[in-house]
């Protein structure tokens, strides 16, 4: 893997996690009367109304996890999560590492797929925040994918000492 692409890796992730903890901030002063979230831009742009709906809980949305399950936890903890694996994917050896992160990725932008047609059409709402998000996973989905493609690089040859 080229250093550029290292880079772009570590800076898309370094984005995702400060992104994925603002909205973790908003989740939790959204429970504070009167709190304003500075992405709440009015009654059509509201961050802190979409991140406490109850979408913002997926596992338990989805009827994986009840409520205050040890797993039950924001979709922007599992967002820090993921971002913490992508800033760790230069670190990792090995080739095999690529398909599995082209699987991680393909699953991260299906979800922000399915996040968007839920905040667009269930919500009516816009949320800076997601959309954020949704554009830092189909900016890793393709650096990912552009990586899965590249030809597998060779390990430099040592020098011998004379």
């Amino acid at each position: 893997m080229s250093v550029l692409r290292a880079v772009t890796f570590v800076f898309l992730g370094v984005c995702g996690i400060c992104v994925s903890l603002y909205a973790i901030h908003v989740e939790e002063m959204a429970k504070v009367p009167g709190y304003v979230a500075s992405c709440d831009f009015g009654k059509f742009a509201s961050c802190s109304r979409v991140l406490s709906s109850e979408y913002s809980h997926f596992l338990r949305w989805a009827g994986a996890v009840p409520r205050n399950h040890p797993l039950d936890v924001s979709n922007a903890v599992l967002g820090v999560m993921f971002y913490v694996l992508i800033v760790l994917f230069p670190l990792i050896p090995g080739r095999g590492k690529r398909l599995g992160y082209l699987l991680m990725c393909t699953l991260s932008l299906a979800f922000s797929v399915f996040l968007a047609y839920i905040l667009y059409f269930i919500l009516v709402d816009f949320c800076a925040v997601c959309v954020s998000t949704y554009v830092l996973n189909t900016l890793i989905f393709l650096a990912v994918l552009r990586e899965y493609r590249s030809p597998p690089t060779a390990p430099k040859a040592k020098k011998k000492a004379t």
